[in-house]
Parts: structure tokens; sequence; C-alpha cells
């Protein structure tokens, strides 16, 4: 049986390679997510890290990262499914590193579960830097069956229908949207909404990442192609968003911390 879930799609600045300053981030809209009485929180892509291709090798993670395990507790504290951003290492059974890192979203359930769904589908040039993903996600929150996306799957056809054929009742995209692709990639998730007759949530951030000026703008396209209120273009905060199934209730924005986080970009911290 499906029941009214709250979804918090999380927009934010980052600081490139720093991920411990991001993850102070993270843990504050986590915190302004339980206070709406979030049960999911989505953050962008690669969220922990920036979009920083370059760095992304030295800086991927594995499943007993302390990042990974901080955000494990937090899911559980708040009995609350986070999901966020991070590149995965690529390992064998054995646990030794195999290739090129994955563009990963890790997913933290209350029960201190972690999985990871891993990009299939890349964009043009991340294939020098980064291996393909192979299977879908599906997560279940309360009798409502999620599927996940990171950026470019949404561009392949494929991908949202694989999404409908298991079922999905909402399509969760984690993405980086620049400011001049905003308008296209918003009429295409639009599309993808109308097409598989499911809702479209997208994270996107905010500020400077990887040499992209983004757009921020979270968002909501319900199962006609509709769209809901949108986050704003450069402050930190979460669209909380209420669905039962395939219908949108309501969507509201919420600031994040009022006083600005200056950064300087740093080498690689972990």
């Amino acid at each position: 049986m499906k029941k009214n879930l709250r979804i918090a799609l999380a927009q934010l600045s980052v600081t490139k390679g720093n991920i411990r300053a991001n993850l102070q981030k993270h843990i504050e809209l986590i915190e302004l997510a339980a206070e709406q009485h979030a049960n999911v929180i989505v953050f962008p892509e690669l969220s922990l890290t920036g979009y920083e291709p370059d760095l992304l090798e030295e800086l991927a993670f594995t499943s007993s990262d302390e990042s990974v395990l901080a955000l494990s507790r937090l899911a559980t504290y708040h009995n609350m499914v986070i999901v966020c951003g991070l590149p995965l290492q690529n390992e064998n059974e054995a646990g030794e590193t195999q290739g090129k890192p994955y563009i990963a979203a890790a997913i933290f359930q209350p029960s201190r579960t972690v999985s990871f769904y891993r990009k299939q589908y890349l964009n043009e040039g991340e294939a020098a830097f980064f291996a393909r993903g192979k299977d879908n996600v599906m997560l279940s929150v309360k009798g409502n069956k999620l599927a996940l996306a990171i950026c470019a799957d949404f561009s392949h056809t494929q991908h949202a229908k694989d999404a409908q054929d298991a079922g999905a009742d909402i399509y969760l995209v984690s993405a980086l949207i620049s400011q001049n692709g905003y308008e296209h990639d918003s009429e295409l998730l639009a599309d993808i909404a109308q097409t598989h007759r499911f809702p479209v949530l997208l994270s996107n951030f905010v500020g400077e990442t990887g040499g992209w000026e983004t757009a921020g703008q979270n968002r909501v396209w319900d199962v006609n192609g509709s769209q809901s209120e949108k986050g704003c273009t450069t402050l930190n905060g979460i669209l909380l968003c209420s669905l039962t199934g395939n219908e949108v209730l309501s969507s509201q924005f919420h600031l994040g911390t009022a006083k600005p986080i200056v950064e300087e970009p740093l080498t690689p911290t972990v």
C-alpha cells in the first residue's frame, strides 16, 4: 500500500575536492530535511566532491570510508533514506581496485545498510575518467517505488523506459545542470514525466563546479509534465515534495543556512 512520502531535493554549492567541507553542508541540509519530516533526501551528482573528473580517481570512496559511515549513522538517527553523489572505487570481489571509478549515488537506509547506484550513461568525455554502471536501482519507501537516475542517464530514453517497465512510481534525478542547459533539460524532464506517467524530481547544484555555472532550481514535474514551485538559483536549501504514488500533492522550497559559506578551493582533502 502506497503511503504519503516526503522527499527533500537538496541544492547546494560545493568546494572543489574538499570532502570535509562538503560533508558539513550535507549534514546541515539533512538536519533541515529532518525538521520538515522528510522520509528521503536526494543530493546532486558527485555532491561530496564536486564535479572534478581529474581529481576523482584519487578521491574515490569505498563503502567503509568515514564520510560514508557518518551519513549512514544520520540515516538511522533520522529514520531517513539519504542519497548522495560520490565517486566510487571500482573493486573486484576480493576488494581490489580495478580500473576507473564510477560516478555513483550512495544510498543510506535507516537499517544501516548502504548500497550504490552506478551511472550507466556517461556524458561525452566522461568515459576517459569513469567506468559505466550496468544495473538499474529501485528503492521502495513507504510502498512507493523510486527509480534513480544520475544526470546523463535521463537523456537516454532507455533509462526512463526501464524504470517504467520496473513499475516505478517516481523518477529521481541527481544531476549537474548548467545555467545554459537548464531550459533544454527542463523540457526533456517534463517529456519524461508525461511519457512515462511518473513524477520526475530534480536535485541540482548551485554555484560553480567543474568549470560549470550551475542553475539550481530544483523542481518537480508531474505526470502531465507540469512544473511545480522551484528552488532558487543561488542559495543552498531543499525543495520539499509531498507525494503518494505518482500523485504530486505539494512542494515548497526551504532555505538552508542564512549565513554565506565561502571557502577557497583546496587541494583534495578527505
